[in-house]
C-alpha cells in the first residue's frame, strides 16, 4: 500500500511529490532491513481540540478553522510523516458529533499531506473526573457508582485512591452504572474510532491506553491480559497496526520489579503487528539514567518480539531542573540514540494550540492564534535535523549497559535500591558475615561482557550468572566480616563495546537481627 509523502524543497520553494511505500524506502529498501539508517516513522505528538476537551473543563481558545489542514502541511514539508494523534474517552462521551466529526477532518487531511496516524487512546491522573483541574481520560460513567472513586478524589500516582482505580481496573472490577463491565465499554469505544477512520489510507494504527499504571509486580501480567482483550476486540474491525504502551512509575527494577522480563508480559498474546510504545523525558547521555531506560525499553522490545517506537520524548522536568530547554546538539544525540537501538520510529512532544508555562517553551513546537500557525525554533529544530540527516554520525554502539539490583539479602521487603543517598543508605543486615546481591544484566548493542561487585575499598569480585551462556540474571555474595558500618555498595557492568556503567548503593550495614 503506498500513500503520497509531500515534502519541502526549501532551496526551489516547491512541493515535491513522492511516493512512500509501507514496506520500503525511496530506494525500495526495506524498512525492516534499515538496522542502521534513519527510524522510517518521524514526527510529532499532536493534540486534537474536541477529541481531548474533558467532561469537567472546556477550551476557551479557538483555533484556526483550517487548522488541521495548515498543521500537517507544514509538518508533512518539515519531513516528518507520522502524528501520535491524542484523544480521549471522556472527550467522546461529552459530545460524540463533535469527536467523530474532527476525526473524520484529521483523516482527510492526514490523507491529502501524507501524513501516517497513529490514533492514541490518552490519559491522565485517569480522568478530569478524579482530577477536574488537569485531568483527562476515562469517563465520569465508570466512577460514579464507587463510592471509593469520589470526585476530584485524585488520579495522580500517589494518590489512594488512583491505586484503588487501577488495581480495579486491572483485575476487570469497574463497572458502570448498570453494571457492565468497563473493559467491554471501552473496546465498544475503540471500535467506533476505528470504524471512522480505519479505510483512510493516513490511518496507521491504534493505541489501546496510555502509560497504565503499575503498583505490584503481578500487574504486568494483568495488563497483558488487558491488552490481550483489547487488541482482539479490534482485531475484528481491523488489521492495522496495534500499540501498547509502557507503564508508570518510569521505574528500572524497584519495589514493582520493572524489568524487560516482566514489562514484556504487557505484550497482547498475538503480536502479530504489534509496537511497543515507550517514553523518554530526559536526554540520553551517555550512561545517564534516560539511557538506561532507553536499554530497557529496547530489551523489553526484543522480549515482546515487537518494534519500539519512541512515542513520546523531550527534556524532563524534576525539582532539581525545574526549567527545560534543548538545543539541536540534544535532539540529535535522541535521534542518534534512536537508530541505535533500530527504533520503530520517534514523535517528539508536542504540537499543540495551547501554550506551556514559560519553564517549559521547548514543550511548544508552535504557536496558534484564531488566525495563524507559527512554529518555533524547537520545531526548526527537527526539520534541521532531518534535512541534515547525513551529518549525523552513524550509530556505534554507545548506550552503556544496565544491571539493575533486584534483590539484597537482609534487606527489608519492597526496598528500592535505586533511591538510596548518604543521608537516606539502605539497611542491610549482613547474614553470616555476608551479603547475598541479585540482579539482571542487558545490553541491546555488542552484549554483556561482564558484572563485578565490591564494596568501597575493597576489591571488585565477579559475580556467578545463572547458567554458563546466560548472563540476564546474576548473584553475588559479598564478604562482610570487615566491612565499615556506612559504606557504598557498587555494582559494575561493562559491555562488550567497552562501555561501563557503575551503579552505587549507600548501604549502613548491621549484623545478626538488630535493625536500628
Amino acid at each position: 500500500m503506498s500513500i503520497l509523502f509531500l515534502t519541502f524543497n526549501s532551496e526551489f520553494r516547491s512541493l515535491v511529490i513522492k511516493p512512500i511505500n509501507d514496506s520500503t524506502n525511496d530506494e525500495g529498501v526495506p524498512l525492516s532491513n534499515r538496522a542502521n539508517d534513519t527510524p522510517p516513522y518521524q514526527g510529532v505528538n499532536f493534540l486534537g481540540y474536541h477529541t481531548t476537551i474533558p467532561e469537567t473543563r472546556d477550551y476557551h481558545k479557538r483555533i484556526p478553522d483550517d487548522y488541521f489542514d495548515k498543521s500537517f502541511r507544514i509538518i508533512s514539508n518539515a519531513g516528518m510523516n507520522i502524528i501520535r494523534y491524542l484523544f480521549t474517552w471522556e472527550s467522546y462521551e461529552k459530545n460524540p458529533s463533535l469527536f467523530i466529526s474532527e476525526l473524520k477532518e484529521v483523516s482527510k487531511y492526514a490523507d491529502k499531506w501524507g501524513i501516517r496516524v497513529i490514533y492514541s487512546n490518552d490519559q491522565f491522573h485517569i480522568s478530569s473526573w478524579l482530577d477536574s483541574s488537569s485531568g483527562y481520560g476515562f469517563p465520569s460513567f465508570l466512577f460514579k457508582s464507587n463510592e471509593n472513586l469520589p470526585y476530584d478524589g485524585g488520579g495522580a500516582s500517589g494518590n489512594k485512591t488512583a491505586k484503588l482505580w487501577w488495581t480495579a481496573w486491572h483485575d476487570r472490577n469497574i463497572r458502570d452504572m448498570d453494571g457492565n463491565d468497563g473493559w467491554a465499554l471501552q473496546a465498544e469505544f475503540l471500535k467506533q474510532v476505528v470504524k471512522v477512520v480505519d479505510g483512510h489510507v493516513s490511518t496507521m494504527g491504534y493505541e489501546i491506553l496510555n502509560e497504565p499504571q503499575v503498583y505490584n509486580a503481578g500487574d504486568w501480567e494483568k495488563i497483558g491480559n488487558y491488552n490481550t482483550y483489547i487488541s482482539g476486540e479490534l482485531r475484528k474491525l481491523s488489521s492495522k497496526t496495534i500499540i501498547f504502551d509502557r507503564q508508570l512509575p518510569s521505574d528500572i527494577g524497584g519495589p514493582i520489579l520493572a524489568l524487560p522480563e516482566n514489562m514484556a508480559k504487557m505484550a497482547p498474546s498475538n503480536t502479530t503487528n504489534t509496537v511497543f510504545k515507550t517514553t523518554l523525558f530526559g536526554v540520553p547521555f551517555h550512561c545517564s539514567f534516560a539511557e538506561a531506560r532507553l536499554n530497557t525499553a529496547a530489551r523489553t522490545a526484543q522480549l515482546s518480539s515487537s518494534p519500539l517506537w519512541m512515542g513520546e520524548f523531550n527534556v524532563g522536568i524534576t525539582a532539581l531542573d525545574p526549567i527545560a530547554d534543548i538545543n539541536q546538539t540534544e535532539i540529535n544525540l535522541f535521534i542518534d540514540k534512536f537508530k541505535e537501538i533500530k527504533a520503530w520510529g520517534w514523535s517528539y512532544w508536542i504540537w499543540s494550540f495551547r501554550q506551556h508555562p514559560s519553564n517549559i517553551k521547548n514543550y511548544d513546537l508552535v504557536t496558534v492564534t484564531e488566525n495563524s500557525i507559527k512554529t518555533t525554533k524547537y520545531f526548526d529544530y527537527f526539520k534541521n535535523l532531518i534535512f541534515n540527516e547525513k551529518d549525523i554520525a552513524p550509530s556505534k554502539d554507545t548506550i552503556c549497559p544496565t544491571a539493575p539490583v533486584v534483590k539484597i539479602n537482609g534487606t527489608q521487603p519492597g526496598t528500592d535500591y535505586s533511591k538510596s543517598t548518604p543521608d537516606e543508605p539502605i539497611l542491610i543486615n549482613a547474614v553470616n558475615n555476608s551479603i547475598l546481591v541479585e540482579g539482571e544484566a542487558y545490553d541491546t548493542g555488542s552484549g554483556i561482557k561482564l558484572v563485578q561487585t565490591r564494596l568501597k575499598d575493597s576489591p571488585y569480585q565477579n559475580v556467578n550468572h545463572e547458567s554458563p551462556g546466560d548472563r540476564s540474571k546474576w548473584s553475588s555474595f559479598i564478604p562482610a566480616t570487615n566491612a565499615k558500618e556506612e559504606n557504598e555498595l557498587i555494582v559494575k557492568v561493562e559491555d562488550n563495546a567497552g562501555n561501563i556503567k557503575y551503579h552505587t548503593m549507600f548501604v549502613k550495614i548491621v549484623k545478626g537481627d538488630n535493625r536500628k
